[in-house]
């Protein structure tokens, strides 16, 4: 890829017509690099359960960074947020071009993974998707013997990934938390009306749909840069094609309106996970925890949100981070909820901080020396 003419494809906004099968890769839609495959996980009484993972196969990517090893060193899942699936082959590409051998897993009821007559995003535990992922690094083991391995995760999969570290000792090498929802957000109040909601409702009614203030302008973001916003700044607009300018198009079914309902069960298990991360965990691995400079949950949409966290408190998470483990690292940069989708400088700070910390913490990494500024700076969603 050159990273000078890079020209982004559009994603896709229409789900597969079919689902990937169990027994082998099939092409995702994702486009060139990208496979899927089904791990069957049983039948609850919503019927059939199952997970998904994506793997990215570089050397089948025409936009896959220059210089990304042909030879991984580790390999990494990559687990997404509520509301929520894996979508942004940037994450997929940077990481190859660490030296990892890149696969992203879809939870139960997520995603790919949704089936129809499911409840969207249901859980009553967080450990109910030990399962799916103990399976999946089984397959990424099975296909990259030898490497050591990575555990990435976003927002609410940021909650689930530590507990899974925690409980499965010796399983990976390292993770990599992107703004974890590892804290509450909101005011005591609205913070012990939570836990109340999530007890009461998620023991007796845990299918009940329990409405939630809207996410301060996470929806705006996710669709670009807009008219209200003024003119796109200077420094912006060799970037005017990026998705975190133009908007992202994303399967609608699949993340849907920040202001959807949840059920109580799964309020019950968030409270519950991070019940037990405030009580303290051991990770027992070097653990990077990344998170917004500064968050704005309640004021009115203005121009600044592009660089601040509009979703959970990054303070509470900082301050939460060292209730992970003895060797926990937290930076803090200026970026959107999910940093990974920040606007373009903004998002190099963040790529500038992933390598560096791999290069110094992941076994099988490549050494930063050997990177290219320029393929540690690719815009390349």
């Amino acid at each position: 890829m050159n990273t000078e003419t890079y020209q982004y494809v559009p994603l896709p906004t229409e789900p597969p017509t079919e689902y990937a099968p169990t027994d082998r890769w099939v092409p995702d839609i994702l486009g060139a690099g990208f496979e899927a495959r089904t791990l069957p996980l049983g039948m609850d009484d919503e019927g059939e359960v199952v997970a998904t993972v994506v793997r990215y196969r570089p050397q089948q990517d025409p936009n896959a960074i220059a210089g990304t090893p042909q030879r991984p060193g580790f390999a990494v899942l990559y687990l997404h947020g509520w509301n929520d699936y894996f979508f942004n082959r940037e994450i997929a590409r940077h990481f190859s071009y660490a030296g990892g051998a890149f696969y992203a897993i879809e939870l139960h009821k997520y995603g790919r993974s949704l089936r129809p007559g499911q409840t969207i995003f249901y859980t009553r535990s967080i450990a109910d998707y030990d399962a799916e992922i103990s399976a999946a690094f089984d397959l990424i083991v099975a296909e990259n013997p030898g490497l050591p391995l990575l555990f990435g995760a976003h927002s609410f999969g940021g909650l689930v990934a530590p507990l899974w570290v925690h409980h499965n000792p010796g399983r990976v090498e390292a993770l990599l938390l992107n703004s974890p929802w590892i804290a509450m957000q909101g005011s005591l109040v609205e913070r012990s009306g939570a836990t109340v909601l999530g007890e009461t409702l998620g023991i007796a009614v845990p299918h009940q749909t329990v409405p939630i203030t809207p996410s301060n302008g996470y929806p705006l973001l996710l669709a670009g840069w807009q008219a209200a916003d003024g003119p796109i700044p200077q420094n912006l607009r060799r970037w005017e094609w990026d998705p975190s300018l133009s908007g992202y198009g994303l399967v609608a079914d699949w993340k849907r309106e920040e202001n959807a309902d949840i059920t109580a069960g799964w309020g019950r298990a968030v409270v519950h996970g991070q019940r037990e991360i405030r009580h303290g965990i051991e990770t027992g691995v070097p653990t990077l925890l990344m998170c917004a400079r500064h968050s704005d949950l309640h004021s009115r949409w203005h121009p600044q949100m592009h660089r601040m966290d509009t979703v959970l408190d990054a303070d509470r998470i900082a301050s939460r981070a060292p209730k992970l483990g003895s060797e926990v690292t937290i930076r803090r940069l200026f970026g959107r909820h999910d940093l990974f989708i920040s606007l373009p400088p903004d998002r190099i700070r963040v790529w500038r901080t992933v390598h560096s910390w791999l290069a110094a913490r992941m076994p099988g990494a490549v050494p930063l020396a050997d990177l290219q500024p320029a393929g540690i700076d690719a815009i390349c969603p």
